[in-house]
């Protein structure tokens, strides 16, 4: 097979790996000359998205594509946002893509936030969908610096869900001080410790709000076990020493015949011994759980 052919076949490899898009620099590794490169450009077999970056005529434009031609450009890798909407965490997505870079590294590109930083080691650093990013405990320490308590909480929340990090991985990993809402991200943390994460976005504000109204804190995602310690209901949230639990209906996640009969076998084993269960709906949180606090107090007394 002659050289020409071979570096076809190895940049062909690369598109399908890289959602579609080539550095030059990788093009000219793979065994293709400058000349060639041009000819591709010219005859619109490849596309030019960055200065020294192509995309191959007919790939599907995707958000991943973008992300992979602007780390390729760069020379850094996903991070923030971007990095949490690869990794799947409960994060508002933007259309703004970040990327990270060592030293001061890396030219600017449109609609491209630049992030830099001293040092990315390799437990800072992963591959996810074949984009190089930073990993997930790193990338809630830098998403701990610009989200909200309740945003950051989410993203925490659905990482520890989806097993994707640990409580105690995170213990270790956080820096001692100097970072912006390294303390905030901590207290989420350690609270972690004890709790388990909420099941949703939802199921945290609800439990703020019956907080705001008066009442203590729920347990989260509360086990119901049987003598054998079996787990016999789980519930969204509870006060275990009033046996009074707190479902939230999603018609998302309770639609559906299965479904149906699954709560309603649940709330039976739960009922039978001597648990009240009670349901949060939108419109209770539209209402700021007030009168779903007034209905927590009175299965209380009962």
């Amino acid at each position: 097979m002659d050289h020409s052919r071979c570096g076809q076949l190895r940049t062909d490899r690369l598109f399908a790996a890289q959602h579609g898009v080539i550095g030059r620099q990788q093009a000219i590794a793979a065994g293709l000359t400058p000349r060639m490169i041009e000819w591709r450009v010219h005859e619109g077999a490849w596309l030019p998205v960055h200065r020294a970056v192509y995309r191959l005529a007919g790939a599907p434009a995707t958000w991943q594509q973008r992300l992979m031609a602007a780390t390729l450009a760069t020379g850094g890798v996903a991070s923030h946002r971007s990095a949490a909407r690869l990794w799947g965490l409960d994060v508002a997505v933007t259309d703004r893509l970040d990327v990270m870079v060592v030293g001061t590294g890396g030219r600017s590109i449109s609609r491209v936030a630049l992030h830099r930083t001293r040092s990315l080691g390799g437990p800072d650093r992963a591959v996810r969908e074949g984009i190089s990013c930073t990993s997930v405990a790193r990338t809630l320490v830098d998403l701990a610096a610009e989200l909200e308590f309740d945003d950051l909480e989410a993203a925490v929340d659905s990482a520890l869900r989806e097993g994707l990090t640990t409580v105690s991985y995170l213990e270790r990993w956080l820096p001692a001080q100097g970072r912006n809402g390294t303390a905030v991200l901590r207290e989420i943390v350690n609270d972690r410790r004890v709790n388990r994460p909420f099941g949703s976005r939802r199921e945290a504000q609800v439990s703020r709000m019956l907080v705001a109204a008066g009442l203590p804190r729920p347990v989260p995602q509360h086990e119901l076990r049987d003598d054998q310690g079996r787990v016999v209901a789980r519930f969204d949230l509870a006060w275990p020493a009033w046996r009074v639990a707190v479902e939230f209906a999603s018609y998302r996640h309770h639609f559906g015949r299965q479904a149906w009969r699954h709560d309603a076998s649940r709330a039976n084993r739960a009922t039978s011994r001597g648990w009240r269960i009670l349901t949060a709906t939108d419109l209770d949180v539209d209402e700021g759980c007030r009168r779903l606090a007034t209905d927590v107090g009175r299965a209380r007394a009962a």
